[in-house]
């Protein structure tokens, strides 16, 4: 370790992590002396957790709601969601940036119609998607799920934008009669899906197959796709609500029936879309966030502030990681499986946390130093660096020590 990153990196007990010791911007020697005195005044004592404070912001044009590695990690993509001009009662839009990685280089700004609430490569990193909705809001009516914001009413119509990202051109756009909320690429390349909602009440789901992009199998449920408030601007991510198993054989879908109801997660055929079983969750909070392992044995799905783990056959295998009283803004597994990224959604908490997979203990802790809630999380393919999206309409990104890959 170079003598820059060991002032950067330091190693401190579990028990400073869990009080959330504030870390400000320090000078170097400065931050190292603080470090150590706190270290030394707990002896030591706990579970040691890897400590990252240097981290690189990127610029955005809104609350950055969307984030996704290319498949080579050498770029990072990002949407954003205008929200001031839906407060506005103005024309919804969006904005998809792409940066090279690690240097920051900027590559593309693409405007969009609508938020980009969604973001997916292709296998081969030639082609990404982007799935665009938005939410109108009634001006006279207040949610009352998140207190002082208007309550949210579903724009019936979206699309879905697949970008030529050798070219930076647009290569096909889909419009849809429903606002998309997520959208996923299977991991063989030949399907995509997106799941979205046309009214507040109503979940569709359509898979096409990629090479013709006509669609090979669709879904329509009862439930709240995000819940019956806006749960992006409340602190929880919300880019993730389906996901293709490794082998591209399964699809999982989060399904909600309200803000303090337990959800579902329905494991579909693909591409037909026929529902096998259905995960029944006993939290009472809304899925925002699933995810399979790289061996496809596990789900991770996150109840706003818990984020729980689960067998293919619906055995629980470990409950209840929360992010210290806040929100989880996404999660996303490592390449070998053996750890998950996290991200809080509240402010005042560590920017992003990577934990054993297994155990759920925190291993590496990635500082920030403005209190905005996160909104989406990626973690490269390489586990090189983890990048975070928020409210303050900033990327940040990390490198990751070894231990956390």
């Amino acid at each position: 370790m170079c003598l820059q990153k060991a002032y950067h990196c330091s190693f401190l007990p579990r028990a400073v992590l869990e009080k959330r010791v504030p870390v400000r911007r320090l000078a170097l020697p400065t931050a190292c002396l603080v470090s150590f005195l706190v270290s030394f005044a707990l002896g030591c004592q706990g579970e040691k957790v890897v400590v990252v404070s240097s981290a690189t912001e990127l610029e955005h044009k809104g609350p950055v709601v969307s984030l996704a590695f290319s498949p080579d990690s050498k770029m990072l993509a990002a949407g954003c969601a205008d929200v001031k001009r839906s407060l506005d009662r103005k024309p919804s839009l969006g904005i998809l940036r792409v940066w090279d990685m690690p240097s920051g280089t900027l590559r593309a700004s693409l405007v969009h119609e609508q938020w980009v609430n969604s973001l997916a490569f292709f296998p081969d990193g030639t082609i990404l998607v982007a799935g665009c909705g938005a939410c109108a809001y009634d001006t006279m009516s207040k949610s009352t799920a998140t207190p002082g914001m208007p309550r949210p009413i579903f724009v019936p119509h979206g699309s879905i934008r697949l970008w030529n990202m050798e070219a930076i051109i647009e290569r096909k756009v889909l419009k849809l009669p429903w606002s998309v909320c997520s959208v996923a690429v299977s991991p063989d390349g030949e399907y995509l899906a997106a799941i979205g909602a046309r009214y507040a009440t109503q979940i569709h789901v359509s898979i096409w197959d990629t090479k013709t992009l006509s669609e090979r199998g669709s879904i329509k449920l009862d439930g709240f796709p995000l819940g019956p408030a806006l749960p992006r601007l409340s602190g929880a991510g919300m880019n993730r609500l389906i996901a293709f198993s490794p082998d591209s054989a399964m699809l999982a879908i989060g399904n909600n029936f309200g803000w303090k109801k337990p959800g579902v997660v329905h494991l579909c055929k693909v591409p037909t879309g026929e529902i096998v079983s259905t995960l029944a969750l006993e939290i009472p909070q809304v899925v925002t966030n699933i995810t399979f392992s790289p061996d496809g044995k596990r789900l991770a799905v996150v109840l706003r502030g818990v984020l729980e783990m689960f067998s293919l056959s619906g055995k629980k295998l470990h409950s209840h990681w929360p992010e210290v009283g806040s929100d989880i803004g996404g999660v996303v597994f490592s390449k070998s499986g053996a750890t998950v990224a996290t991200c809080p959604g509240g402010g005042d908490t560590p920017g992003c946390t990577i934990r054993n997979a297994y155990t759920g203990s925190p291993l590496v802790s990635f500082l920030s130093a403005t209190k905005a809630g996160a909104l989406s999380v990626a973690l490269s393919s390489d586990g090189q660096l983890i990048a975070r999206g928020d409210r303050s309409n900033k990327v940040k990104f990390w490198r990751v020590p070894a231990v956390g890959r």
